[in-house]
């Protein structure tokens, strides 16, 4: 979707640059998703507490990426093509989050356009925990913005980077992801993420 296109350098605020128009197009595209994987009743046969799970594991997965020096037992590599994939599958899950609260259009309607991120009170791990506790649209834009400011992306490759995994996912779930049928990494060891432009 190129309609997300605005460059934003890290300052010391970061601005919002989702539109209600396009968070109504990723929640659109989240439901979708989640109805192609689990059925219409999805929100009835998955709780939620797996939800928050899968969204803890991921973030996980990004410190493991953008904090290389976090585990100073070991080392590790900054990896920002993968930071931005682990942003994008958190973002997954914290919009199926969301969806099992309250329909897309009240979601649309608590949505802020005008959020700002201050960076005297960036804190990720805290907006991380508040988003768990109350999965509401201005935690959801704090959640994100946080991450893509400590790790240094622009939102704007995470916005567009939805689209392109989202399409994978769709790919995997037709091919039998669910069922073992899929293999997501290839016989040179390449992980599908990995081919995404993100």
């Amino acid at each position: 979707m190129k309609n997300f296109i605005i460059i934003i350098e890290k300052e010391e605020e970061m601005k919002n640059t989702l539109s209600k128009e396009n968070f109504k197009k990723l929640l659109e595209a989240q439901l979708e998703l989640n109805k192609k994987y689990s059925g219409e009743d999805w929100a009835d046969k998955i709780p939620e507490s797996k939800f928050r799970k899968a969204v803890l594991c991921e973030y996980g997965e990004l410190l493991q990426s953008v904090e290389p020096n976090w585990a100073w037992w070991k080392k590790s590599e900054l990896d920002e093509q993968n930071a931005v994939i682990e942003i994008i599958d958190v973002l997954h899950f914290a919009l199926s989050l969301l969806l099992m609260r309250k329909s897309i259009d009240e979601l649309v309607e608590l949505f802020d356009e005008n959020y700002e991120l201050n960076d005297s009170n960036v804190d990720e791990t805290l907006a991380l925990a508040k988003f768990m506790l109350a999965s509401i649209p201005s935690y959801f834009q704090e959640l994100i913005l946080s991450m893509c400011y400590e790790s240094n992306i622009d939102q704007n490759r995470v916005w567009e980077g939805y689209f392109k995994k989202n399409a994978l996912n769709h790919k995997r779930v037709e091919s039998g992801y669910k069922e073992g049928k899929y293999k997501k990494i290839d016989e040179k060891g390449n992980e599908d993420n990995r081919q995404l432009d993100v």
